[in-house]
C-alpha cells in the first residue's frame, strides 16, 4: 500500500472541504509542510510543499477577507526558525489543492524567529526573534489579493538573552492599540504601543516569578482576560497565569495555577494555549522532557465570570506536544515534536472532558506546527496523489 493510500485509510477520505490542516515540519531540506483537507472531522492527504526549513509558525493574511474570493489562492505568512533559512520570514500562497508556494522572503532581523502576528488589515507583520531577543515590524504589500513582504521597517531589541517567544495584538485592535511580547529569558511580558505601523514602549513589563519563562498567550473571546503559558524550567514549578486585560493599563495577574495536571514538575513544559470559541474552557499542552510519557493536554474551566480557572481533565498525547489547534467541531489536533506524530482528541464542549478520537498518525518527521486554515471560497479539493 502506498503512503498516500495508507494515510487515506487511517484518516478517512473526503471529496470536498473548505478548510485545510497544515503541518509544518522541522526539516533542513525538502518538503517542509504537509496539507490535509478537513471535512466534518475526516481528513485526506492533499500535498507536500517546500516552503523553507523549520516553518514552526504559520498565520493567514486577512485583508478584509478579500483573499477568500473565488478563484484566488489564500495568502499566508511563515518563518524559518532553523537550518539554512534561519532568520527569515516568507509570504505564501495556498491553492485549492493544498499546494503552497513562496511569494516573497525577507530577513526577520534576528536569529531563530518563532512567532508571527498581523495587524487587523494585514498591513504589517510582527515577528518575534527568539535567538535575537527582538521583535521586528515587516510591511506588507498587496497585489491582486496576494500579500508579499517588504524589508523590516523597525526592530525593537530587548537584549540578547531576552528570548522573545511570541507577539500579540490586543483584541479589537484598531489603528492604535497595545502589543504584548512574552520574553522568556527575562521572565517578563513586554507591553508595547502599536500606532501607524510602529512599536514603542508603553506600560511597565508584566513580571512572572523567576525561571517561569513566559511563552504563549491566549485571549478570551468575550471577557477581558487572557491566559499566559509559562514554559518554566527544570527547577521551577510549572504554571499558567490568568490575566486581566485593560485597554488603558495593559495586563495584570489575577491568579496563578499549576499547569501539570495529575503530575508534578520538574521536566514538564507548557507550550500552546487555546480557548474554545465559547470561552468556557481553555486548553494547555504540556511537553515531557523525560521518557515518562506524561505528555498531555490539560483542560481548564473558566469560572466566576473569568476570575478563576479550575482543572477539568488531562489527556495523554504523543511525545513532546509542541503545537496544538482546535477545530470548530471539537477535534484537538496536537503536533508531537519528538514523537514525529499527530495526536487527536475529542473535546466535549459541555463538560471540557477530553477523549482520544483516533490513533496517532506518524508524519515521518518532527512536527513543529499544526494549524487549521480556510481555503479560498469555491475550493473543492480532492485527495492528491502527491506523496506525503
Amino acid at each position: 500500500m502506498s503512503r498516500v493510500a495508507l494515510l487515506a485509510s487511517v484518516l478517512g477520505t473526503s471529496s470536498a472541504a473548505d478548510q485545510v490542516l497544515l503541518v509544518g515540519l522541522y526539516k533542513d531540506s525538502g518538503a517542509s509542510v504537509l496539507s490535509y483537507s478537513i471535512n466534518r472531522g475526516t481528513f485526506s492527504p492533499l500535498a507536500s510543499s517546500d516552503i523553507g526549513v523549520g516553518p514552526s509558525w504559520i498565520i493567514p493574511a486577512h485583508r478584509g477577507r478579500a483573499d477568500n474570493l473565488q478563484g484566488y489562492a489564500t495568502s499566508l505568512f511563515t518563518i524559518s526558525e532553523t537550518g539554512t533559512g534561519n532568520g527569515t520570514v516568507a509570504s505564501l500562497s495556498l491553492d485549492c489543492k493544498g499546494n503552497i508556494a513562496e511569494t516573497s522572503r525577507v530577513s526577520s532581523q534576528g536569529a531563530a524567529p518563532v512567532f508571527l502576528a498581523t495587524d487587523p488589515m494585514s498591513d504589517h507583520v510582527l515577528v518575534a526573534n527568539y535567538g535575537g531577543g527582538s521583535v521586528s515590524v515587516l510591511p506588507v504589500s498587496w497585489k491582486d489579493n496576494q500579500a508579499t513582504l517588504e524589508a523590516a521597517s523597525q526592530t525593537l531589541e530587548f537584549g540578547a538573552n531576552a528570548h522573545a517567544h511570541s507577539a500579540y495584538f490586543m483584541p479589537d485592535c484598531g489603528a492604535e492599540c497595545s502589543v504584548f511580547v512574552p520574553t522568556l529569558g527575562l521572565d517578563e511580558v513586554q507591553q508595547l504601543k502599536y500606532s501607524g505601523g510602529k512599536l514603542s514602549k508603553a506600560h511597565t513589563p508584566l513580571s512572572v516569578p523567576a525561571q517561569q519563562g513566559p511563552r504563549h498567550l491566549a485571549f478570551h473571546p468575550t471577557l477581558p482576560i487572557a491566559v499566559l503559558a509559562n514554559e518554566g524550567s527544570a527547577s521551577a514549578k510549572v504554571t499558567i497565569e490568568l490575566l486581566a486585560v485593560d485597554k488603558e493599563k495593559g495586563l495584570s495577574t489575577i491568579a496563578t495555577y499549576s499547569a501539570s495536571g495529575p503530575y508534578s514538575a520538574p521536566d514538564l513544559y507548557p507550550a500552546e494555549v487555546v480557548f474554545t470559541e465559547s470561552g468556557y474552557f481553555v486548553l494547555v499542552s504540556l511537553r515531557d522532557a523525560t521518557d515518562q510519557k506524561r505528555d498531555g493536554v490539560a483542560s481548564f474551566k473558566v469560572e466566576e465570570n473569568g476570575r478563576n480557572l479550575s482543572l477539568v481533565d488531562y489527556a495523554s498525547v504523543g511525545h513532546y506536544p509542541r503545537s496544538m489547534t482546535l477545530s470548530k467541531d471539537g477535534l484537538v489536533i496536537v503536533g508531537n515534536q519528538k514523537g514525529n506524530s499527530l495526536s487527536f482528541l475529542s473535546l466535549d464542549f459541555a463538560t471540557g472532558k477530553l477523549t482520544k478520537a483516533k490513533d496517532d498518525l506518524d508524519v515521518g518527521d518532527s512536527p513543529a506546527f499544526v494549524g487549521i486554515f480556510d481555503l479560498a471560497q469555491g475550493c473543492n479539493p480532492t485527495m492528491s496523489t502527491v506523496v506525503v
